[in-house]
C-alpha cells in the first residue's frame, strides 16, 4: 500500500506484473509488481541530455526533498542491490562533483 501511494501520486507509472528470475540458488522465476513509466502522461519528460538532466534534478524539489537527494539515494539502493545503471550513475556523478567543488569554495 506505501509503494503505491509513493509511486502513484500522479499517476505517472502504470502497475504491470512481470516476469522476473530471482538470483539465489534456486534461480526461481516469479511475477514481481512493476511501475513503468506512461509516456502518454504529461509529466513523462521523454529522453533528455545529460545536462537538461542535470539542470532539472539541481532546480527540482519535491515532497521528499531535493531531487539531488533522491538521485543519489536511489543509486546508493541500486548499488547495494549489486546493481548499476550506467546512465544513472553518471548523473549521480556529476551532481556528486558540482556539490563537492561547492563546498571547498564556501
Amino acid at each position: 500500500a506505501y509503494l503505491r501511494a509513493r509511486e502513484q501520486q500522479n499517476k505517472v507509472y502504470r502497475e504491470t506484473m512481470r516476469g522476473a528470475i530471482l538470483l539465489d540458488a534456486a534461480q526461481r522465476r516469479v511475477s514481481a509488481l512493476c511501475y513503468v513509466v506512461d509516456r502518454r502522461h504529461p509529466q513523462y519528460a521523454g529522453r533528455l541530455t545529460l545536462a537538461e538532466q542535470l539542470h532539472l534534478v539541481r532546480q527540482g524539489h519535491g515532497q521528499s526533498g531535493p531531487n539531488r537527494d533522491y538521485v543519489l539515494s536511489t543509486v546508493a539502493e541500486i548499488e547495494e542491490q549489486g546493481c548499476r545503471d550506467p546512465e544513472l550513475h553518471l548523473l549521480a556523478e556529476r551532481l556528486r562533483g558540482v556539490h563537492e567543488a561547492h563546498a571547498r569554495v564556501e
